[in-house]
């Protein structure tokens, strides 16, 4: 690693724990390294959070981004929604697979 220079891609695969400090990885190589203690302010804590870091630590966030705040996605996936946006569909569905990919088809009725 020493003497090498490298093109760093975030690391994501860290425990739950270290998720507010900068891991990367080396493009094309298996190694990954704590790059920082912390990230910058405001970074998304995981995809499936909207906690958010600050000054290294895990921070209460709503859907809105605001600390502390209670702000939820409604069934239609709109940041303090209602459910009134969603579109529904009717009839049949099916799946198909290509050498790119899985697409779902919604055929309307």
């Amino acid at each position: 690693m020493r003497g090498h220079l490298y093109e760093w891609v975030p690391y994501l695969l860290t425990q739950r724990s270290e998720k507010c400090a900068l891991f990367c990885q080396a493009k094309g190589f298996s190694f990954y390294a704590r790059l920082a203690d912390k990230v910058i302010d405001g970074t998304r804590f995981s995809d499936d959070s909207f906690d958010i870091c600050v000054d290294g630590q895990r921070m209460p966030a709503g859907c809105d981004g605001v600390l502390y705040s209670n702000a939820k996605l409604d069934q239609c996936g709109v940041c303090k929604g209602t459910n009134s946006t969603c579109d529904r569909y009717c009839g049949m569905v099916t799946k198909s697979t290509f050498d790119y990919g899985e697409f779902w088809f919604f055929f309307r009725s």
